[in-house]
């Protein structure tokens, strides 16, 4: 995949879509009118990363040993996004990112 020109502003917003509740910056800051498509990406794969942290969360209150393997599992694929801003790609993450990608707000 050839690397994209990306403006360093929606470069910023989307190192936030990763950090948890700091998702809701650029979801709330960037219109969707103005999106484009690496944004848009990161704001959707963020956002599910979130709601899946929830629920891990329900999880946990449950099954500690369950919702430890899914933290770690949430914790990695966290750090897959942030390289995958770093680098610049549009790509959905791995085992949930397409159903993320499905997101729609």
């Amino acid at each position: 995949m050839e690397e994209k020109v990306v403006d360093s502003q929606y470069q910023t917003k989307g190192y936030l879509c990763y950090l948890g509740i700091l998702v809701l910056i650029p979801l709330l800051t960037v219109k969707k009118d103005v999106r484009d498509e690496f944004i848009d990406c990161h704001i959707k794969q963020g956002l599910g990363l979130l709601i899946f942290s929830i629920v891990i969360g329900i999880i946990f209150s449950f099954s500690p040993f369950i919702g430890r393997i899914l933290y770690l599992v949430q914790f990695i694929l966290m750090i897959l996004g942030l390289v995958n801003v770093s680098k610049k790609k549009i790509a959905a993450l791995p085992i949930l990112g397409d159903f993320f990608a499905k997101l729609n707000f």
